[in-house]
């Protein structure tokens, strides 16, 4: 591979003034870009895009981080949505998107403060990142560009999208409830997740209202993770719940197969509802029901909201994206 150092040595001027010929310095004469270019050609020199852009802010890219990629499951596709919504976004305002996947190893060693200006990007969307990470305070004090996707925080520069998580775990928990279902366990994400504290909450709501006591030991957390929630159903299972609210649809989709094994049949002696509304819940046996929420949405409104901000000095805002209940199999009405 030809470096600057052998452009250097054809034409016999110092790597500074190789490096600010290729980059088109005014303080280069014409005559030694010349000269310099046509070495650049006979040696077939291509410059390193990507060390190029760490010197120096690239006001034509936004970054996508993505948190803790490697706990996502191939069966949840929310992910290439909310991709496939940034992408569109800033397509559409001729902008690129540099894509991060930001390992749970790497926080503990980088910030994303740190990680996006290394990478001289005008600004980032987050996505998968925990309201207790500890690199959130430091992001919130910063004055770069950021929008948070599913945690609501508001500052100059960072602003939010996310979904009424409470509003609607309510409405899928008074579904349940509407339907005879009167001992409904929980399998809740991680405790430091606040969508997970937001579901559990719409939970609470919807018990409270119609009088059903909120039992403890009906509760749980799946770490949003289809193995270990398979082990929280059939512990619920086992103190006779007749319904189960799961804070996603992997989930749920555990619960299915714990329900399954223990010859329940769904939904007529256990109800199972879910939330997230991923592809896979039209496909399994039976199919689920569930709240879909519209991550492509999600994806592109975060993304306009950035270059809104950046372009036009829009001020950073909490925007709601909405969801509906999707309402199959595995919730009918007893018979």
């Amino acid at each position: 591979m030809v470096k600057l150092k052998d452009i250097a040595r054809h034409t016999g001027f110092s790597l500074t003034q190789v490096s600010r010929a290729i980059n088109n310095h005014d303080d280069v004469s014409e005559e030694t870009k010349k000269i310099i270019m046509k070495a650049v050609d006979e040696l077939g020199y291509v410059p390193n895009l990507a060390a190029k852009k760490l010197a120096s802010k690239n006001d034509s890219a936004i970054a996508l981080i993505v948190v803790g990629f490697e706990k996502q499951s191939s069966s949840n596709d929310m992910l290439i949505d909310i991709m496939s919504g940034v992408f569109n976004s800033a397509t559409e305002n001729d902008l690129e998107v540099v894509l991060y996947l930001y390992s749970e190893n790497m926080r503990k060693k980088k910030s994303y403060l740190q990680f996006c200006r290394e990478r001289g990007v005008s600004g980032a969307i987050l996505c998968g990142i925990k309201r207790d990470d500890p690199n959130l305070k430091e992001l919130m004090q910063s004055d770069f560009p950021m929008v948070l996707i599913d945690i609501p925080y508001l500052t100059q520069n960072v602003g939010s999208v996310v979904v009424d998580n409470e509003k609607y775990s309510y409405l899928a928990v008074k579904s349940l409830i509407e339907n005879g279902r009167k001992k409904i366990g929980l399998i809740n994400g991680s405790e430091g997740a606040y969508v997970s504290m937001e579901r559990k909450s719409g939970y609470i709501d919807a018990l409270k209202e119609y009088k059903i006591e909120v039992d403890d030991d009906i509760i749980k957390d799946g770490d949003f993770s289809i193995d270990i929630a398979k082990e929280c159903a059939n512990n619920i299972i086992n103190k006779g719940v007749d319904a189960i609210f799961c804070a996603s649809d992997l989930m749920a989709m555990g619960a299915v197969q714990a329900a399954k094994e223990n010859n329940l049949n769904i939904p007529n002696e256990l109800s199972i509802f879910g939330f997230d509304g991923i592809h896979m819940v039209n496909y399994i046996t039976p199919t689920l029901s569930t709240v879909k929420q519209n991550s492509y949405d999600k994806g592109y409104k975060a993304s306009g909201m950035l270059i809104d901000y950046l372009n036009k000095g829009i001020p950073m805002r909490i925007l709601k994206s909405e969801c509906e209940l999707y309402e199959q199999e595995s919730t009918l009405k007893k018979k």
